[in-house]
């Protein structure tokens, strides 16, 4: 039903308005902080809401889509897919990664990775994929000891797996 709504509410919005992020089991605790889970939800809904009006180059047509809610519990899996690789998968969870360095301030830079990373067709599937309904993201922020460059390592966890067809 909440999906049902999300999807009407994205449809009708217009593209200038700005997206408020949904999140769903607040309760179990997000660790991101919220400034980044805008960032990455707005990028997200965002492309997604695009596609579904049909504005969105090289995706085709208009079609039908919801919105990702955040989820903190698929946060929570994201943090275990960065230490434990192929977590995820176990889970039948899809899987999105996306890095870069930085200089100055880190919402900045997540907003500038977040445009190289949509040039990732692949990955680009999964943040597209229709039957997804919900998504959580975790980072590692680290520095290079030997070029002194701040990284940021992120990884996203969706809900469905997109899977490949013939």
């Amino acid at each position: 039903m909440w999906a049902l709504l999300l999807v009407t509410v994205l449809y009708l919005a217009s593209s200038v308005l700005s997206l408020e992020i949904v999140m769903d089991n607040q309760g179990s605790g997000c660790m991101v902080d919220r400034q980044y889970r805008e960032a990455i939800d707005k990028f997200h809904n965002g492309l997604r809401q695009r596609i579904a009006k049909g504005e969105a180059e090289g995706y085709g047509p208009a079609r039908e889509m919801y919105g990702l809610v955040y989820d903190c519990g698929l946060e929570k899996d994201a943090g275990y897919e960065t230490r434990l690789p192929g977590y995820a998968d176990l889970h039948h969870r899809g899987v999105t990664r996306f890095s870069g360095e930085y200089e100055g301030s880190a919402i900045s830079a997540l907003e500038e990775i977040l445009k190289t990373f949509s040039a990732d067709k692949n990955a680009m599937r999964q943040v597209i994929y229709p039957k997804a309904t919900r998504f959580g993201c975790t980072a590692r922020l680290r520095r290079n000891k030997k070029t002194g460059m701040r990284r940021m390592d992120w990884v996203c966890v969706y809900d469905k797996k997109y899977v490949l067809t013939n």
